[in-house]
């Protein structure tokens, strides 16, 4: 878990939130700390492997300023069960 080092306002999917040092607590992969890692530190001092993970993030951002640290996928497709429109039953329909 990781926490803002001073109070900070972020925006997530359209949304300002108010964020502050001890009371708000994040997965290090949440989207605020993908975006701005060097705003947070981790949670727990004893916590070694998200203290690490979290140096990583911020030599990544820092090589790329303009990206943030990890790129999200790209969306999929939605399913598409052919074509309904037509009447034709599809080839894989018993």
């Amino acid at each position: 878990m990781v926490t803002p080092k001073a109070p900070v306002t972020v925006t997530v999917d359209g949304r300002r939130e108010r964020l502050h040092p001890r009371r708000d607590r994040f997965a290090p992969d949440h989207p605020a700390v993908r975006q701005r890692p060097e705003l947070f530190t981790n949670a727990d001092p004893q916590d070694k492997l998200t203290a690490s993970e979290m140096r990583l993030m911020v030599a990544r951002a820092r090589s790329r300023p303009d990206t943030g640290t990890r790129r999200m996928a790209p969306a999929r497709k939605p399913w598409d069960l052919g074509d309904r429109g037509s009447g034709r039953c599809p080839t894989w329909r018993l």
